[in-house]
């Protein structure tokens, strides 16, 4: 059994209001300034890219629905 590396956080600070990248396991779509979640496998790719930082806070979880 292998162990799947730990995820991380990046927020995109690039000059557009948002990009979709595809990254070798996964795709993810970025806000200009909002953090995602990337997995362990895909982090490195984003690790030395100028324009992501690494979140300093974990994503969001999605809000939970509320009835209206």
């Amino acid at each position: 059994m292998t162990k799947s590396k730990k995820g991380k956080t990046f927020t995109y600070i690039g000059g557009l209001d948002g990009i979709e990248i595809h990254l070798p396991n996964h795709n993810y779509i970025f806000a200009n300034g909002e953090p995602v979640e990337v997995c362990g496998d895909c982090a490195p790719t984003l690790t030395n890219n100028p324009e992501f930082t690494a979140a300093s806070t974990s994503a969001p979880a999605d809000p939970a629905p509320k009835e209206v």
